[in-house]
């Protein structure tokens, strides 16, 4: 797979509100996605972040509000599920194949492109993530980190333009965690990415902060939000971003 930027793709969230069983999980979410950039997706347990990467995953549709990609109404969740891959908190969930190659492949084989095509597209994810000389082995013997890898590389073999990821880091040791975030950190600047996670101080790397409160959303510089964070927000002690 060449490394390359992605072309410009923007989303754009306008007065967007998701329902479930008669309580409303997002409310109002206004926001502006930029290409390429690198996003921290942080607050609360329950204050919304997993809905949210699940609505841009195209996975749930937003109850009101709109959608735009590039400035035209998204009126398919589809439209957002070509652009837009989502690795899941536990890798296990995802994993399919026998061998981590069968996993890699598989999304591949579903959208029914040409096995030598899949071939190349896999060999090149596999490297990427370091995988190569495991290619053959059952995904489920994997160390947690290189689950997650396997996991990353199952989403980047379909070449998304947007990468979401619902705390990468949660199952993982120090070491691995470091591993994938070097992972993710190559990918700056050539994808758009949204993570989901507690650990900030991991992910200096990002542009900006997604900060959810209750269902509500706020964009923020990364350094700015971590200099004067919101009053509702408490930055750990042992974590320290800068």
């Amino acid at each position: 797979m060449e490394r390359r930027r992605s072309q410009n793709i923007q989303i754009r969230l306008e007065k967007v509100n998701f329902e479930s069983n008669g309580k409303r999980i997002l409310k109002d979410i206004s926001m502006m996605i930029e290409n390429n950039m690198t996003y921290l997706l942080v607050g609360r347990n329950g204050s919304g972040k997993s809905t949210l990467l699940k609505l841009l995953a195209g996975i749930i549709e937003p109850s009101s509000g709109r959608l735009y990609i590039d400035g035209k109404e998204v009126k398919d969740s589809w439209e957002l599920r070509e652009i837009v891959g989502i690795v899941f908190q536990n890798p296990q969930t995802q994993i399919i194949g026998s061998t981590v190659e069968e996993d890699a492949a598989f999304g591949l084989e579903n959208l029914g492109i040409e096995p030598d095509v899949i071939e190349k597209k896999v060999n090149e994810v596999l490297e990427i993530v370091g995988l190569q000389d495991y290619r053959y082995k059952d995904p489920l013997e994997l160390s947690g980190g290189f689950m997650q890898r396997l996991a990353i590389a199952s989403i980047l073999v379909l070449d998304p333009k947007v990468l979401l990821l619902d705390e990468p880091l949660s199952m993982l040791d120090k070491e691995s965690k470091k591993d994938v975030v070097n992972l993710l950190k190559s990918f700056h600047g050539e994808k758009t990415m949204i993570v989901a996670t507690h650990e900030f101080d991991y992910f200096k790397f990002a542009d900006y902060v997604i900060y959810m409160d209750n269902g509500n959303a706020s964009v923020y510089d990364f350094k700015s939000f971590f200099k004067d964070p919101p009053k509702n927000f408490i930055i750990p002690a042992w974590i320290k971003p800068f």
